[in-house]
């Protein structure tokens, strides 16, 4: 059975903004779950940036 759930991508908002076709709202420096679409479109316009999803304690620390 394929997986039909779309991949998501962590992204931070540059600023608040209001996405015109779903009305979402995202406020500035809060970290939010997009689709790849949504995230691309975000992007392109300058409103998110990629957040690492992986944890602090994970990587490996700096020599």
């Amino acid at each position: 059975m394929p997986d039909n759930k779309p991949k998501m991508v962590r992204g931070k908002a540059t600023r608040d903004f209001t996405d015109a076709t779903t009305e979402r709202r995202f406020a500035a420096k809060s970290s939010y779950d997009f689709t790849e679409g949504e995230f691309g479109n975000f992007l392109a316009a300058g409103l998110v940036v990629a957040v690492d999803s992986t944890p602090a304690e994970a990587k490996p620390a700096r020599g």
